[in-house]
């Protein structure tokens, strides 16, 4: 298989990941997202449905008890007409009000919900929050997280039915993999994760991250191994694979119309790649890539990986913790220029093989199409043309020919693009 529009692996070894779990130098937080059962919520929505048909109940009341009121207020300005023709009209009212009693309006209910509050869900956010919260404070090894300001409970939007994200603040590692796991226990006892939940994981060194090379960080970082054990996230929106963005930004990285620009530009890459000086200028990366480098721009410094999560994703912390030492050394190793060196430019080497022999092949398209137009332009030039306007066209078709034997001598010795990573080259 292809290595371009395949992963770009990098093997860590078991003692690496060892290694890895057992740093000291990191800083780690995540956002857990996840759903609560709906069955935990059903008493709530129960009550509030109770609610609102009492509510609805109260309205029609109150509806039919105005009708009622403002007959009776007709008929008693009515009776204080005909009071004021009698020598008594005080008398006259008292025996009035006694045979006709003013209706009583009705009263709210305790909890009355009009009809504008009405226009939302049975339960909302603030509901499932509460509970949530509550179930922690109950439990020994979660209330000391509740009652941490820095654990911050969000809605998530792209979370359907009784969605919930929870982030953790930066802690270490052992404090950290203890926290999943009772994170964890407790998404397995009142909720669920599906294909819409994440568990987005930051990093960051506590020295050096200003040395980082994000770059670097995406190239290392093994995402066939993580979509081996998280295939659903491959297509999610919200972990784009960044190292298909790398080859995206270095395919678009000033290629131009002309034959001769390109491969000087194809050179000038070639030499930035041997000096392991990478510089796409265009490469920020976004939020939602696999591993989100615009924190880097913050204060305080972190990288966000957001490959992981799908269905289930509670039920796999070994899997995650290996995961976790690949991201780490992704990030340790990243910071050292000299560290994996040959290794960085040997991948960086293969996406710009890749592309060149896409520039290569558009190149021998256009002087193809070049040679078969001035063929047709002899062919149809008349006989009073000078013979140096027909020498002028054969010495253009001439120098095209020559110049398509030189490109597919070139393409003999790059690689071949397949289906896949055609339909990749088409679509930037």
């Amino acid at each position: 298989m292809s290595r371009f529009t395949g992963y770009i692996n990098e093997k860590v070894s078991k003692q690496e990941i060892d290694e890895m779990l057992a740093s000291k130098d990191i800083n780690i937080g995540a956002e857990f997202e996840f759903k609560v059962n709906n069955s935990a919520m059903k008493p709530i929505e129960d009550e509030y449905r109770d609610l609102y048909i009492a509510s609805e109940e109260y309205e029609d009341e109150h509806s039919a008890w105005e009708n009622i009121d403002y007959d009776w207020r007709q008929e008693e300005a009515e009776e204080r007409k005909k009071a004021q023709e009698t020598d008594n009209p005080e008398e006259y009212m008292d025996r009035w009000y006694d045979e006709n009693e003013q209706p009583v309006e009705p009263e709210p209910p305790i909890d009355y919900v009009s009809r504008y509050d009405r226009d939302r869900d049975y339960v909302t956010y603030d509901d499932v929050e509460k509970y949530v919260r509550y179930y922690m404070s109950t439990h020994s090894k979660l209330k000391k997280y509740e009652n941490d300001n820095k654990w911050e409970f969000k809605e998530d939007t792209s979370l359907e039915d009784y969605g919930i994200e929870i982030a953790s603040p930066p802690m270490e590692l052992g404090d950290f993999l203890e926290a999943c796991d009772s994170m964890f226990a407790m998404i397995n006892d009142i909720g669920y994760t599906d294909k819409e939940c994440g568990f987005h994981i930051g990093i960051s060194l506590k020295k050096g991250m200003d040395e980082v090379d994000p770059v670097k960080v995406a190239l290392f970082v093994d995402e066939g191994y993580i979509w081996k054990m998280f295939s659903s996230r491959k297509a999610s929106i919200y972990a784009k694979s960044m190292q298909q963005e790398i080859k995206r930004v270095m395919y678009n990285n000033k290629w131009g119309s002309r034959i001769q620009d390109n491969i000087v530009q194809i050179d000038r890459v070639k030499r930035m790649l041997k000096t392991t000086d990478i510089k796409l200028s265009n490469f920020t990366g976004e939020h939602y890539h696999g591993v989100n480098v615009t924190h880097l721009e913050d204060d305080n410094k972190y990288i966000e990986f957001r490959y992981v999560g799908g269905a289930d994703y509670q039920n796999k912390l070994p899997e995650i913790k290996k995961i976790i030492a690949h991201y780490i050394y992704a990030l340790k190793l990243s910071r050292d220029p000299e560290f994996k060196k040959k290794e960085y430019i040997l991948k960086c080497a293969r996406i710009l093989a890749k592309i060149e022999t896409w520039v290569t092949m558009k190149s021998l398209e256009v002087l193809e199409s070049n040679v078969e137009f001035e063929k047709a332009k002899i062919e149809a030039t008349d006989t009073t043309q000078t013979d140096y306007i027909v020498k002028n066209q054969f010495k253009l078709i001439k120098a095209d020919e020559v110049a398509i034997k030189n490109l597919k001598r070139r393409l003999q010795y790059l690689p071949k693009l397949n289906d896949e990573e055609l339909a990749f080259m088409r679509s930037l």
